[in-house]
Formats: C-alpha cells, structure tokens, sequence
C-alpha cells in the first residue's frame, strides 16, 4: 500500500545519502543502536567509517534480538571480543568479524543457535571457554592464522556444535597442523582456504601456480 511503499522509498533514501557521506549503514537497527550508543565519536547521529577504524577497545553488549552485524568488519582495528558480546543472541544468523580480533573471550557468542558460519583472523591468539558454545547451526568456520598451537583455547570451545558435519577452512600450508591440533582435528572436514588457478605461459613452458585465501 502507499504508506509501505512510501517507507521503503524513505529508507532507500536514507541508504543512499549514508553512502555518500561515507556513513556505516547497519542493516539491523537494533546493533545500530548499541553501535550509536557507544561507538559514535562526534556526536553526529551516524558512525563513519573513520570512526570505525578509531576504535580499538570498546565493551559492547547487544540485545539478544539482532540478527546480523556483518558491518563489524568495518572497525578494522578492534582487537577484543568481550566476554558475553554475543550471549544468547539466537536470531544472529550472520557476523563478519574484522581481520584485527586477537581475543574472543569467554561466552562471547555463546547460544548463538542460528549462527552458521564465522570468521577468525590471522592474528588470533585466544579463544575463551565455550566461546562458540551452543552455536548448533554453525557449519562453517574460516581461519586465517596459520598455527594453531599458538592460539590458546579455553575449556568446551564449540559445546553443542556439531563439528563433524562443520566445514574448517584453513590457510595454505597449515591443513595439517589442523589436523593435528587438539579441538581443530575434531572439525569433519578441514580444507584450504581460498581459489587455486594455475595459468599457463603463451610459450608453453613456465606455469604459474596462483594460490589467493581471501579473509571474507
């Protein structure tokens, strides 16, 4: 009816001028929200990109009926994920992480139960107790860091998760160190991340073996 579509048109609109600002449009009002509450630095009502980035340690609790926050890939310099973040939050079905998370703390995304995959970065060095706990729909779990051993894990990780119909994809060179490494040798498949294309010289001599792992 016009009412809804006048709405729509209002929100199309508010999208589009947050682009050009180069304002974060969060797809869930609600962990925009919690977002504006604590994260919007100059007072103006939006949080930038800029912004974003300027935030390095912050404590954030969301309301337990978001459902997706895959503009946290946006705060490219946060290093922690807080004890109970995500705690109970089963309607989450999608989180993008960024690439500078070190620490996921203890029940951080724990009964997350729609939760399916997630992503963990190069420089993570800590997984708290039962960080995962719970999350009964995840099937699949990327990781950029290439040693395993280095990153310390508390007790029941993944509880309730069933790992061996999960997916782990790993960088190049460490699907056997997965393998080998307690709780990540407990994932049913385990494979290389990323696209592998071998290109062909026009001579038909020297070929090119091309190995990318995209974080996202």
């Amino acid at each position: 009816d016009y009412m809804s579509s006048t709405t729509e048109q209002i929100r199309q609109a508010q999208r589009s001028l947050r682009k050009q600002l180069n304002f974060i449009d969060f797809e869930d009002n609600l962990v925009r929200e919690t977002c504006m509450a604590q994260c919007d630095l100059n007072g103006y009502g939006e949080i930038s990109f800029y912004e974003a980035t300027e935030i390095k340690d912050i404590e954030l609790h969301f309301n337990i009926a978001i459902t997706s926050f895959d503009e946290m890939k946006q705060f490219k310099n946060l290093t922690t994920i807080y004890a109970n973040t995500f705690n109970n939050c089963n309607k989450l079905t999608s989180v993008v992480l960024p690439e500078s998370v070190e620490r996921i703390y203890y029940y951080a995304f724990r009964n997350c139960s729609q939760l399916q995959k997630v992503n963990l970065s190069e420089y993570l060095i800590e997984l708290g107790t039962e960080a995962f706990g719970g999350c009964t729909s995840l099937k699949e779990v990327s990781i950029a860091c290439p040693t395993p051993e280095n990153i310390h894990l508390g007790n029941n990780v993944f509880r309730n998760a069933n790992l061996s119909e999960c997916t782990l994809r790993v960088p190049c060179g460490a699907k056997e160190h997965y393998e080998n490494a307690d709780v990540w040798k407990e994932f049913g498949t385990i494979v290389y991340q990323g696209t592998l294309s071998i290109v062909e010289a026009s001579d038909g001599g020297t070929m090119t073996i091309n190995f990318s792992t995209p974080y996202v």
